[in-house]
């Protein structure tokens, strides 16, 4: 058994030998065949138009102003397919059709327009790296500068259209908007209209040339009771000071309100009064000087009085003119009041629904406003959806892509091995046919 198992082994090793000694004998057309194909893959490729690539690199976000319109940012969820469609659209003809004209290519290569841009679809090639924002626009051709300005300007391109179709479709918005608040604005006076014709009609009653409704009562109401309140502040007032005698309004006024003239002839009569004080210690009450003075006194006096009188004069004025003020809201008030009653009964319905309608109207009319005035601000606002990280570069003359030499001439020296193997093979065929 064992003698079988040997056989088989015995009988592999002598077959590898017998190829390995034909392989030996052809050994000169095996050698031969591999040098002269790696030398003919060398030379081809060394005779090639060498092709060069450029490439810019470029990030690209959602679009979104760099300034943000509103107090707080509003947070975008993550779109999966975003850098997929633009890798798309930098490949489509809105952005390859005009980088074509700008460097007329369609002459250049002297073929017609949709071919030219299959063929510069053909040699772009577009890479998004993996977990960023960044892709890269490159072009392979047999010119370099041409490769790198072609990059660049699709980058170009790719950022004005983005910038552009943004700014179109904002500005169609704000045209739209103004459009509507055209027609929102008709609606209102076509409703102010109607309410009036219904005033007139129905002989709607009106405060003044107040038209009557919770708004106005709420307001008249405020007013009335910051009127009283002032009332009873001012009579407060005029009962405290009515209450003083002259002597003792003359040391309060100064906490009473505030008047530089009085101050000033307070100040002055001090002065005279201590001044009469030394000059009678002095020279006596007989005294010219000490009349003098008196005199002086009297007169400050008698004007310090005048001035207090007018003071509450005008505090008594001030108390009337608020009570008055007090009686007239309370009669507006009250006819608003009863007009409103009236104007709940069945009689002023049209005229209600219509007041109603008003107030819609221009709540949407204050809605499209606002909106027209955010549009007309964020068209203003600068954005950045797009950045050019890299412009291309033209390659220098060495770094060509196209013919790749080495791999050439290593592949062109494998083929050859191969070829010659398979010819020493066949070559031993024959002879062993032949004999």
């Amino acid at each position: 058994m064992e003698q079988t198992v040997a056989k088989p082994s015995q009988e592999s090793r002598l077959q590898f030998l017998d190829y390995w000694r034909v392989i030996k004998t052809r050994k000169v057309i095996v050698l031969l065949l591999f040098l002269l194909a790696g030398l003919t893959a060398f030379t081809v490729s060394l005779s090639l138009p060498k092709k060069y690539a450029a490439s810019a690199r470029i990030k690209v976000e959602p679009e979104k102003p760099t300034v943000e319109l509103t107090g707080g940012s509003q947070a975008s969820g993550y779109d999966p397919y975003f850098l997929r469609t633009q890798y798309q659209i930098i490949q489509s003809q809105k952005i390859l059709y005009p980088v074509i004209e700008y460097f007329k290519l369609q002459e250049a290569w002297g073929l017609p327009e949709d071919i030219a841009m299959r063929r510069l679809k053909g040699q772009l090639f577009v890479r998004q790296y993996p977990d960023t924002s960044l892709i890269e626009i490159g072009m392979i051709d047999h010119d370099g500068r041409l490769a790198a300005n072609v990059a660049n300007k699709i980058a170009e391109v790719f950022e004005s259209n983005g910038l552009e179709e943004r700014r179109k479709q904002t500005q169609e918005g704000i045209d739209k908007l103004r459009e509507d608040l055209t027609q929102q604005e008709e609606r209102v006076r076509v409703v102010q209209e109607k309410i009036e014709r219904l005033r007139k009609e129905l002989g709607v009653p009106v405060v003044g040339n107040v038209k009557m409704s919770d708004v106005t009562m709420q307001h008249l109401e405020s007013e009335l009771s910051d009127a009283r309140n002032t009332t009873i502040t001012a009579e407060a007032r005029l009962n405290a000071v009515m209450k003083l005698s002259p002597q003792q309004l003359r040391n309060a006024i100064n906490v009473l309100i505030t008047d530089p003239v009085v101050q000033s002839l307070l100040q002055k009569l001090t002065d005279t009064e201590t001044n009469l004080e030394t000059l009678k210690e002095d020279f006596g009450p007989e005294h010219p000087t000490v009349l003098a003075t008196i005199a002086l006194r009297d007169k400050l006096q008698d004007q310090l009085n005048e001035h207090l009188e007018g003071i509450k004069k005008g505090i008594e004025l001030e108390y009337g003119v608020a009570k008055a003020r007090v009686d007239d809201l309370q009669k507006r008030y009250d006819e608003a009041k009863n007009a409103s009653y009236e104007l709940e009964s069945e009689k002023y319905l049209p005229f209600r629904n219509a007041i109603r309608e008003e107030e819609m109207e221009m709540k949407l009319e204050e809605i499209v406003k606002s909106r027209l005035q955010q549009a007309m601000i964020e068209i203003q606002l600068p954005r950045s959806p797009v950045e050019v990280i890299d412009s291309a570069q033209a390659p220098v003359p060495q770094a060509y892509v196209s013919p790749a030499i080495t791999s050439n001439t290593i592949l062109g020296c494998v083929g050859g091995l191969l070829l010659g193997v398979a010819l020493a093979f066949f070559i031993e065929f024959l002879d062993t046919s032949i004999k």
